[in-house]
């Protein structure tokens, strides 16, 4: 049913207190919730949840974030944080979207928002340069060593991800790794993610290059309150815990209530007419 024109509506997020300057980082993430079912060998299931958060770039800014989570399809996430994002007043707002490198989040971002800056989270992105390193120079080995403990720098470096991409590629192509098959797997990760990677560019500019923003959003969503010792849940019990957490963990319950309770009293008021109207009509019968 189509809204009305005098319909009443609260804005899903906040946005009066965001600058016109300030940057946005938009990022979504899964975590497993533990259920009660088990499979064949006896053990307890896991399912997933998802969840996505809109925050300030800067550490210092007091500007809420929005925070949105369930036992959700991709696309709804998606769906919840462009809502979201279209309430900002300023509309064409500078933001990042930071995440990790699973495809049902990168196939998604240029289909939603096509304007945020891409960035693979640096800390994702050090794994796997580690874990080529490995591939390249065997495990325990110095130069191994020196590449796992300072993956980070070694990207924050000027032109640092395609110097790393290039040094690994040589390894390779001279026949000279330990571990090809790895060094490949790795490599290959991070040639597709090598468009996502500025990481020098965004640190001179005071802006993350990690998702630490929203690692602490699916914590407090899930882990801190799901994933307690023995608990188990039932997927629409996870559904309606994650929802009424994300919502209060965004200052936005009781807005979420007023809206859903305005929403009811329009529906009922729609109806009244009819509902009437029908009444005299059976009189007049």
């Amino acid at each position: 049913m189509a809204r009305d024109r005098d319909d009443p509506v609260l804005p899903i997020h906040d946005w009066t207190s965001w600058g016109r300057d300030e940057w946005a980082i938009l990022s979504v993430d899964g975590a497993k919730v533990r259920s009660p079912d088990k499979n064949e060998e006896g053990a307890l299931l896991w399912f997933e949840c998802r969840a996505g958060v809109i925050a300030p770039a800067s550490e210092k800014s007091r500007s809420p974030s929005f925070m949105v989570g369930g036992i959700k399809d991709p696309d709804e996430v998606f769906r919840l944080l462009l809502a979201s994002w279209r309430c900002d007043p300023l509309k064409r707002r500078a933001c990042l979207f930071i995440a990790d490198g699973a495809d049902w989040i990168w196939n998604r971002v240029p289909i939603y928002f096509p304007e945020a800056r891409p960035v693979l989270d640096i800390y994702h992105a050090g794994e796997h340069v580690a874990a080529a390193a490995i591939g390249a120079w065997g495990a325990g080995s110095e130069l191994a060593t020196q590449w796992q403990r300072g993956s980070r720098e070694l990207l924050l470096e000027e032109d640092g991800p395609h110097r790393i991409r290039q040094t690994l590629r040589d390894v390779l192509d001279a026949g000279n790794a330990v571990n090809p098959d790895e060094l490949r797997k790795n490599l290959a990760y991070l040639d597709n993610h090598k468009d996502r990677m500025p990481y020098r560019e965004l640190k001179d500019a005071g802006l993350p290059v990690g998702s630490g923003v929203m690692e602490s959003a699916i914590k407090q969503i899930d882990t801190v309150r799901l994933r307690r010792p023995g608990m188990k849940w039932s997927r629409r019990g996870a559904d309606q815990m994650i929802r009424l957490r994300a919502t209060h963990l965004s200052g936005s319950l009781i807005a979420t209530v007023t809206r859903k309770r305005l929403s009811a009293q329009t529906q009922a008021q729609r109806l009244r007419p009819a509902t009437h109207t029908q009444t005299l009509s059976l009189h007049k019968k």
